[in-house]
């Protein structure tokens, strides 16, 4: 069997050479595992860094999300109070014009206007039903208090119902936005129940006036 020899190769001893590839092996061996620790370590940071970048980035998206809410809920709050003022900015105006017809009809597309603006801003249906019959019945009221003054037939009846329901309807509208969700049920209430009150009245008023121009058509020349 062939046994290995060492011997002297360049003028290098044999020692000497073993020692040089030992070292040499050393060497490499422990750059290799350096490299290897040092992949590692990086892939770790990298992994760790892309987690903390993710969590900061969903953060960053969450408040963003929150930030875009408040500020389209803040705009609606802003469009919502401009609209109830101009409603009660019209139904004013036709307290104080309910004798002049032109203002009253325009008055009544003021006011269908700034109802229609303040109904798109919420998503109450309960208070999109309450609210849309009001411009016809306070465009009803402001005529028959018209029509109460030029017959000086219960003239004052007719005028007290309508600034029953202007002061009410304003009462109630400029309430709404302010209100918590238990007040605004009480507001819903008591508006529907006002409609309701005015609106009783505004037809007794009305069969009074069929009732009475019939009397005239039945008997024109007014005798018994």
């Amino acid at each position: 069997m062939d046994v290995f020899t060492c011997g002297e190769a360049l003028w290098i001893s044999c020692g000497t050479w073993l020692g040089f590839w030992n070292g040499m092996i050393g060497a490499l061996t422990s750059a290799v595992l350096a490299a290897l620790v040092a992949i590692m370590v990086v892939k770790v940071t990298n992994k760790h860094q892309q987690a903390i970048a993710a969590r900061a980035l969903k953060a960053q998206e969450s408040a963003t999300e929150t930030q875009l809410t408040e500020q389209r809920s803040e705009a609606s709050r802003e469009r919502t109070n401009t609209a109830i003022g101009l409603m009660v900015a019209a139904v004013h105006h036709g307290l104080h014009t309910y004798r002049q017809s032109i203002n009253r009809e325009t008055v009544l597309v003021d006011m269908e206007a700034a109802l229609a603006r303040w109904m798109m801003e919420t998503q109450d249906q309960d208070l999109k039903l309450a609210l849309s019959p009001w411009p016809s019945l306070l465009f009803c009221l402001f005529s028959e208090a018209n029509i109460a003054h030029q017959r000086g037939e219960s003239a004052q009846q007719a005028f007290d119902r309508m600034k029953k329901a202007v002061a009410g309807f304003t009462t109630y509208a400029t309430a709404w936005p302010l209100s918590d969700a238990d007040t605004r049920v009480y507001v819903l209430d008591q508006l529907k129940a006002l409609y309701t009150d005015v609106h009783g009245a505004s037809l007794a008023f009305r069969a009074h006036l069929e009732a009475a121009r019939d009397g005239m058509q039945a008997n024109p020349s007014g005798t018994v």
